[in-house]
Parts: C-alpha cells; structure tokens; sequence
C-alpha cells in the first residue's frame, strides 16, 4: 500500500509559528547537510552501535566490530530461559506448564558454554522438583532458584 504524506512545513497554517516552522525546516536542512560532509570529510568520528556490532566511520572509511560474541547470546538465552520458567510458573504451577519447563531444562542442559548450561539445567531441575511436590512457588524457593 502507498501512502501520501502532507507536508507540514508550514504547519501551523494561518499562525505566526508556522512561519517560524518554515524557517526552522530550513535551517535544519543547512545544519543537516553541513553535520553530513563534516562526518563523509573525516572531519568526524561517527561511532554507532547496531545491533551486535559497533560501526565506526571516518571518511570514506568505515569499520564494523562484532561486540557482541556468540557466547554472550547463549549465555544471555540462558538467563531469558530462566524468566521464562519462573513468569510460566508465576500464576500455575499445573502439570502441562511444569512438563513444559521440564522440556525447557533439557534444551538449556545442551546450551554452551557445556559446563554453564549443566549448572543451570542441574539448578533449574532442583528448583522445579520443589515446585512439583506442594504445587506452589514458596519465596524461599524462588529466592534458593535467584
């Protein structure tokens, strides 16, 4: 679908601050421009971080650095892994919601780093067994789980 836009430049009409709004288009435009062949001279480091990568640009040159590793992904579905199952259990603690965490504890058990994702699979099992027998998430469990 297309979409037309109406150009408010001159907004508000028939009003002194639409004036002032032409004006302000204008020189924000100058402005702009001038920030933009400052940035492609060289005349300014531009640093802009982008999803797992930093950019940088100087000139006609840019640069792109992965900050953010593999490692530091699984590591931080492991932690979202461990929000999942504790809003899960949250409001129920039924049988269809604890086998799902149960399914969930096997996927982080396969997670690098190995040794992390074993500690946490270990921990997250231990916590969900005590769930299991009362049915409830007490705070002391849910504190031992933290």
């Amino acid at each position: 679908m297309q979409y037309d836009f109406n150009d408010s430049t001159h907004q508000p009409v028939s009003n002194p601050l639409g004036e002032i709004n032409v004006i302000f288009h204008k020189l924000y435009s100058k402005q702009k421009k001038q920030a933009l062949q400052s940035i492609n001279n060289g005349d300014i480091l531009l640093i802009c971080r982008m999803d797992n990568r930093l950019i940088v640009k100087a000139g006609d040159t840019h640069q792109e650095f992965t900050i953010n590793s593999t490692r530091y992904h699984n590591v931080k579905a492991m932690c979202h892994a461990t929000l999942a199952i504790y809003y899960s259990l949250l409001h129920s603690t039924d049988k269809t919601i604890l086998k799902q965490a149960k399914n969930w504890v096997s996927q982080i058990r396969k997670q690098e780093p190995a040794e992390l994702g074993e500690q946490l699979a270990d921990i997250t099992t231990d916590f969900l067994d005590s769930v299991n027998t009362p049915s409830v998430v007490t705070h002391s469990t849910l504190s031992q789980y933290q």
